[in-house]
């Protein structure tokens, strides 16, 4: 079902085939990647762990996102926490990090700040 569209995109000369997704779609994954997606954007919601999936596609598949946005409306320790356990993938390579989903408006612009902040330490 979506080798076909994975192919003709590439065909058309795009290299980067991705795919973001909301809520549980582990039953797709391997169809996605089969296709010939090499990068997707996943919620925390959802259930997926950066790092069980960085395990089990390795270098085949890049991410985006999967910093969970419901925490950045919390504490600023909350969000540390998060950012901190996604920044091993980064190290790793292959993973933008960013919010799973749109940034909500219960999310305070000093916390919003601050997680900038925390990923510009982690590029330096």
């Amino acid at each position: 079902m979506y080798r076909p569209l994975v192919s003709w995109v590439k065909e058309m000369g795009i290299r980067s085939v991705g795919v973001q997704a909301s809520g549980c779609v582990e039953g797709l994954l391997d169809q996605w990647v089969g296709a010939g997606v090499n990068f997707m954007s996943l919620e925390v919601s959802g259930g997926f762990d950066l790092r069980g999936l960085r395990e089990r596609f390795d270098d085949k598949v890049a991410f985006i996102g999967n910093i969970d946005h419901r925490v950045l409306a919390w504490g600023k320790r909350d969000i540390a926490e998060e950012v901190k356990m996604k920044m091993v993938a980064f190290e790793d390579g292959g993973y933008i990090p960013a919010p799973d989903r749109t940034v909500m408006p219960d999310v305070s612009w000093e916390n919003m700040k601050y997680f900038m902040e925390l990923l510009k330490a982690y590029r330096s």
